[in-house]
């Protein structure tokens, strides 16, 4: 990797303790780790702000995230975080409510849609890929970038009566500014303040909450307006049956237009950074780029083997291995529980951070290391269960995971096939942690165009 980038700068031996902590969590929380955290399986804290276990064992993940999640809803902190960007959507609900959000959307990922999506997004990865090639030597925003082929694909796909009349780059920068706004730990979360306290935070995040409010309150306008017998079926008319089927009140409609919100926000944003980390991971590894584009042109003139973008496949894994779109898991236990020596009151809060397992040195060699090798077929084996978390585990994992990766390896892959993207030297990476975890400001890479021989 890159010798200016920081991420891989030694942990400190001993936590910030008292208002060092306190500026850390609220600055960036990804720089609170410390050694111990990579080296124990189960790190217990104690913080001013209240105790918490550091889970990395993978079996203990496993009984908290599948075997006995019953007994675990979301931790205070990142509660808060969520219902503020994703309002009262998929993220957020629970029980009856959860299960019929899910059953509503369950069919537009199915192994049939995903087939079904492959036209839209090969053609935008083309025209994404091509506008990018004709700006040879040009510095781009990578992260701005890739908001937008995620976007637009998402929007394509899933949204097809439109963005609220808007475009795909303006609702990437809504993306943007509502994470970075809304998507940062507070004082309040940390202190248990009553949510409806105004600080200076919320006051500078309203704008961006409000243009995602009123974008996603037209998207259902529209699609509640599209009733010909010829549409296709829609995601957002799906949800909008779902409810129609119960009520159709002022928070039932709400609920829609929150998850329509997620799906075009955090459903892309995540995408988007896992993007951002592949094609900066690969600036630094010539090996593994001429094995993704040798793959790219050799799979050129058949579009329906994405399966067979093995070495793709690996690349976007490792990326997320090495910066976990989502980097922290929060839970709260609501009865007292116990898994082997480990004991866990009611009460507990318990953090998995995939950021850590990932890096973990009981459970990974060379953890630092970008080795996409590691998820080829034949290595897999020593991937651990549980301890790669790239879209959770569980219940509750990612309904768009396998969409998500389809769309990653066909962009990527056709990226590939076009162009290089190198590392300016002068230009600093640093990661910052929102909801996502992405490059610290708008960092920038050169477009560089694959000639033909």
């Amino acid at each position: 990797m890159n010798q200016q980038a920081s991420y891989f700068t030694p942990y400190p031996t001993h936590p910030p303790s008292g208002l060092r902590l306190l500026a850390t969590l609220l600055r960036n929380p990804i720089e609170a780790w410390t050694q111990e955290h990579f080296e124990q399986a189960v790190v217990a804290a104690k913080t001013p702000f209240g105790s918490r276990l550091i889970v990395s064992a993978p079996n203990l993940i496993r009984h908290i995230l599948v075997d006995n999640c019953t007994n675990y809803t979301r931790d205070p902190v990142q509660k808060r975080i969520l219902t503020r960007t994703t309002g009262c959507s998929i993220f957020m609900s629970s029980g009856e409510t959860w299960r019929d959000q899910r059953r509503a959307m369950a069919p537009f990922f199915s192994p049939k849609a995903l087939r079904g999506y492959l036209p839209e997004m090969h053609g935008a990865a083309d025209r994404f890929a091509s506008r990018l090639a004709a700006r040879d030597g040009a510095q781009v925003c990578v992260h701005e970038e890739m908001a937008i082929i995620t976007v637009n694909t998402v929007a394509r796909n899933l949204f097809p009566h439109g963005l609220g009349g808007e475009s795909p780059e303006t609702v990437a920068a809504s993306v943007q500014r509502l994470a970075v706004r809304m998507g940062l730990i507070r004082l309040g979360d940390l202190l248990n303040l009553p949510t409806w306290l105004p600080g200076p935070a919320s006051l500078a995040g309203f704008p961006a909450a409000t243009g995602v409010r009123r974008r996603s309150t037209k998207m259902v306008s529209q699609a509640r307006q599209a009733t010909s017998i010829a549409d296709p079926p829609t995601i957002t008319a799906a949800l909008l049956e779902q409810i129609d089927k119960a009520d159709q009140s002022d928070s039932s409609i709400r609920q829609v237009e929150d998850n329509i919100a997620t799906l075009l926000g955090a459903g892309t944003d995540t995408t988007a950074s896992a993007l951002t980390w592949a094609v900066v991971l690969l600036a630094e590894a010539p090996e593994a780029h001429a094995h993704v584009q040798q793959e790219a042109l050799r799979f050129a003139g058949n579009r329906n083997e994405v399966d067979q973008l093995v070495w793709t496949r690996a690349v976007i894994q490792e990326a997320m291995r090495l910066f976990p779109p989502a980097p922290v898991i929060g839970r709260m236990a609501l009865k007292d529980d116990a898994f082997g020596d480990v004991h866990i009151p009611e009460g507990s809060e318990i953090l998995i951070a995939p950021w850590v397992v990932h890096r973990h040195r009981l459970l990974w060699q060379e953890p630092d290391a970008f080795k996409p090798e590691r998820f080829l077929d034949e290595n897999r084996g020593a991937v651990p269960r549980f301890g790669y978390l790239p879209f959770g585990a569980g219940p509750r994992i990612c309904i768009g995971a396998q969409y998500a990766m389809q769309e990653m390896i066909i962009v990527l892959s056709r990226l590939c096939a076009t162009l290089r993207l190198e590392n300016i030297a002068d230009e600093i990476l640093k990661l910052q942690q929102y909801i996502t975890l992405q490059p610290a400001g708008r960092y920038r890479m050169t477009v560089r165009a694959v000639h033909g021989d």
